[in-house]
């Protein structure tokens, strides 16, 4: 996440808050550069597990 102040590419998480209404994170953010905080905003979509179904394998015939 680049620094919203210096554009430095780096910076490390300070704290982390979820709200479970609208399914967001929100990370507070601290520039390793300059110092300067920020925050960024997650969306978290829920993911549907697909069908468990798998194709059955072609029977092999072996020859000797």
């Amino acid at each position: 996440m680049n620094c919203q102040a210096c554009n430095y590419p780096d910076s490390h998480v300070v704290k982390t808050t979820q709200d479970e209404k609208t399914n967001q994170i929100f990370r507070r953010r601290e520039c390793i550069k300059c110092g300067a905080r920020f925050t960024t905003q997650e969306h978290l979509r829920e993911s549907t597990k697909r069908s468990d179904y798998k194709t059955p394998a072609p029977n092999k015939i072996l020859h000797k």
